[in-house]
Order: structure tokens, then C-alpha cells, then sequence
């Protein structure tokens, strides 16, 4: 079987990267496409020179073995690169191991050799990639959905004798006080108006747009947590315009933990 030195190069190629995204990921290691480049040019490389240098075969292997690690992250304790090292090789056995059954038991009579270079591993290294890919991509918008889910939660705002519960959202950039040192929560038009009649004032704000005044009235708002209430003296501030997703704005001193 005659195989040309391209062919060897981007096979390893894709096979190293596709065996250093499953390395990260099962070491859970975030993936870097730079490192992951650096790691399967440097094992390409050593592949398509290990006909040059056979004599020295196992050599070659076990220091590609050794080395290749090195350029998946940065380790900050000899031990993180032994771990890395013991699942690339693991990993790397595995794959072996599956390729050379696959020689043995395909109902095509591929040899090994077809299986390592050419058309059969540039497709199936492609296609873990691609899977690698998508599933790193997916796992970050879960991570980022429930990442903003965590910033809601239910409340109570109440004023007299008047109590309202409803969806709220903690947003760190609202940082505004009334003029006694009390935060200011933003409620939407349809809360304010539940809370009224009652005694309100007008407190002035710079916002992005400009200065506007803004009406707002005393309330106390209870944040429900695990099940235990937090209870926080407050003004609720009027505005036409809040969220679609919830009708309170919390303060950013209003973290959810007992004051």
C-alpha cells in the first residue's frame, strides 16, 4: 500500500486533535484551539517522521507520548501534567485498540493501515470533532441559561396593607438610593399601580438617556429563598418599562443574604 507523506500529515493531524479534545474534556479542561493545534501539528509532525527514524521507533513513540501533553495547557503542578499524560495515554491505547479490532472483525477487510491514514480517519476524526464541538458549544448556552435563571426569583413587595408577589430580577448595575440611603427597587407600571394610593415622591436619576425623575413611594420587599424570606426596607421606583421576563429590578445590595 503506497501512502503519501500529505496523507499521513492530515490524518494524524485530525486524529491527535480529536484525541486531545476528548483528553480535555474528560480531564475537564476547557478546550483551546491554539493548544490543540500546537499538540496535533507537533504529533502529525513526529508521525511523518517516524518511517525516517523506525530504528528508533519506540523511542519516538514514548517521547511523543511525554512531550505532546505539554502543549494542552498550562500546568500549574507536575501532578495536573502526569494525570493529563496517564488519560492521553489511556486515550490514545483505547483508540488503538479499536482501530486494530476494527482491522481484524470490519466485514470490508480494511487493514490497519487504512484505518490510520487516509479517508477512513480523516471522516471519523472529523466527525468527533465536529460532535466535541457542538457538545462544548452546548454545554457553554446551558451554562449561560442557567446562569441568567439564577439571577431571578420570587418576592413579596409590600406597602400597608397591600402585598404583591411577583417575579424579580437582581441586576448588580442597579446602584440607585433615595435620598434617606434606602435602595431602590424598579417595579413596572402594573406593581406601582397596585400599590397605590399612597404617599410618593419624586427622586432624580441619570440613566444613559438623561436625567429623568423618577416616583416612588416606601414598600419593603420579602426575597424568597430555599424556602425563608429576607426582608429588606426599600422604596419601589416607577418605571414604564422594566422586563418581559419579571416585574421587579432588584438593588445590587439586595444579594439574597441576611442583612
Amino acid at each position: 500500500m503506497t501512502v503519501y507523506v500529505e496523507i499521513v500529515f492530515i490524518s494524524n493531524f485530525l486524529i491527535d486533535a480529536f484525541l486531545g479534545a476528548i483528553t480535555l474534556s474528560l480531564t475537564k479542561n476547557p478546550p483551546n484551539v491554539k493548544r490543540i493545534a500546537l499538540f496535533s501539528l507537533f504529533g502529525a509532525f513526529l508521525s511523518t517522521i517516524y518511517p525516517l527514524l523506525s530504528q528508533f521507533g519506540y523511542l519516538l513513540k514514548i517521547f511523543g507520548l511525554a512531550a505532546m501533553p505539554v502543549f494542552l495547557k498550562k500546568y500549574n503542578r507536575f501532578r495536573e501534567y502526569l494525570v493529563m499524560t496517564a488519560v492521553f495515554l489511556t486515550v490514545t491505547v483505547a483508540t488503538g485498540g479499536l482501530v486494530l479490532g476494527l482491522s481484524v472483525f470490519t466485514a470490508q477487510g480494511l487493514t490497519f493501515d487504512e484505518l490510520s491514514y487516509g479517508t477512513f480517519p480523516i471522516l471519523i476524526s472529523s466527525c468527533g470533532l465536529i460532535v466535541l464541538i457542538l457538545t462544548e458549544y452546548l454545554k457553554k448556552e446551558l451554562w449561560k441559561i442557567r446562569k441568567k435563571n439564577s439571577y431571578f426569583c420570587e418576592v413579596y413587595i409590600i406597602n400597608g396593607q397591600k402585598k404583591c408577589r411577583c417575579k424579580a430580577y437582581y441586576d448588580s448595575g442597579n446602584r440607585v438610593y433615595a435620598n434617606n440611603g434606602e435602595c431602590v427597587v424598579i417595579v413596572s407600571e402594573r406593581i406601582y399601580n397596585m400599590l397605590m394610593p399612597a404617599k410618593s415622591e419624586f427622586l432624580g436619576i441619570n440613566t444613559a438617556g438623561g436625567k429623568y425623575n423618577m416616583e416612588i413611594t416606601d414598600a419593603a420587599v420579602i426575597l424568597l429563598s430555599d424556602g425563608e424570606g429576607i426582608f429588606y426596607k426599600v422604596k419601589a421606583g416607577r418605571a414604564f418599562n422594566v422586563s418581559a421576563d419579571a416585574d421587579v429590578i432588584l438593588h445590587s445590595d439586595m444579594t439574597g443574604e441576611v442583612p
